[in-house]
């Protein structure tokens, strides 16, 4: 449940996840419709031109105020918390073709079903591990 306090902080995350999205989705959809490359391939591709657009939003506007600065390693740490999120992801473009649906469903469609799935996931990941307030002395997992 989201408490009160934290409904600007998601509605920031919707907005920077959605810039990020419509980044990653025409990157992903011109590798398949120009490139025929593979959709697991350019939804890698995709991911990771908006994974560098999300983490800066995400830094400086999204969780402004959590004691964060960029480094590498806080740069990694979101990085790997995206490649969970990619295999959520993939995982779902992986069911749709088992399912038959690429003969059906337009590349960006089915781009966005997956990242849709994987919204909620990302949020937590996010909010409740990597840019979740740091003060002093109190290092933990992330």
């Amino acid at each position: 449940m989201i408490r009160g306090a934290e409904f600007g902080q998601v509605i920031r995350f919707f907005v920077t996840a959605c810039g990020g999205l419509i980044l990653d989705l025409a990157v992903a959809s011109a590798l398949i419709i120009v490139w025929s490359l593979s959709d697991p391939v350019a939804a890698l591709i995709g991911l990771g031109f908006g994974m560098v657009f999300n983490y800066f939003t995400h830094l400086f506007w999204t969780f402004r105020g959590q004691n964060q600065r960029p480094s590498l390693g806080h740069f990694i740490r979101f990085a790997v918390g995206v490649g969970v999120v990619l295999v959520v992801r993939i995982a779902v473009l992986w069911w749709l073709e088992t399912q038959g649906l690429q003969a059906y469903l337009h590349p960006t469609v089915r781009l966005g079903i997956a990242a849709g799935l994987s919204f909620a996931l990302s949020y937590l990941i996010c909010s409740r591990l990597i840019f979740r307030n740091r003060t002093s002395g109190s290092e933990g997992l992330f």
